[in-house]
């Protein structure tokens, strides 16, 4: 944009002149060693217009402004090393966010097959001629069917998928 080639401006020479000048001065890794530690020694001071405080000089102190003093720019290899952190941090964070989704999904899961084992068990039952609520039988079957189911319900518990399929095996001689 402010090729001199590409940009009419009059200050066009001036800014790519500067350009040229910044940009040499930061990638040579010494250059920039040296153009760092020169910051750093100049407590603040500075000739021209800083990219982090958006003027020129900010010699006005914490007090005065209320705002912290800019940390001095760092290095490429310092910015690279805290992108690689922040690479890792993510990555972490999304390896944790697919093994809950993954429980998540694995508990939903068993839930829906315990729920098919029930139904199918109460399905059977009543096929047998076994009207008298089963506690294996669906919660729903149970919280409506009265006074009988009221005991098979409180008699129920936590049921397995484990438990539910081995009632099918042993009663209905049903296989999966």
């Amino acid at each position: 944009r402010i090729h001199p080639d590409k940009c009419t401006l009059e200050c066009a020479n001036e800014a790519f002149s500067l350009l040229k000048d910044a940009f040499d001065v930061l990638y040579a890794e010494e250059s920039q060693r040296g153009y760092l530690s020169q910051l750093r020694s100049s407590s603040g001071a500075r000739a021209g217009p800083s990219p982090r405080t958006g003027g020129a000089g900010a010699t006005e102190s914490k007090a005065t402004t209320g705002k912290k003093r800019p940390r001095p720019p760092k290095s490429w290899v310092e910015v690279e090393a805290e992108l690689r952190r922040k690479e890792a941090e993510e990555e972490r964070l999304r390896a944790q966010f697919m093994q809950t989704q993954r429980s998540r999904f694995a508990a939903r899961s068993h839930q829906r097959h315990l729920n098919q084992a029930r139904r199918a068990i109460q399905d059977l039952d009543e096929k047998a001629g076994l009207t008298s609520p089963h506690r294996l039988w669906p919660e729903q079957t149970l919280a409506t069917a009265g006074a009988a189911a009221a005991a098979a319900l409180a008699e129920a518990g936590e049921v397995g998928l484990e438990e539910a399929i081995e009632y099918l095996r042993s009663e209905h001689r049903y296989c999966l």
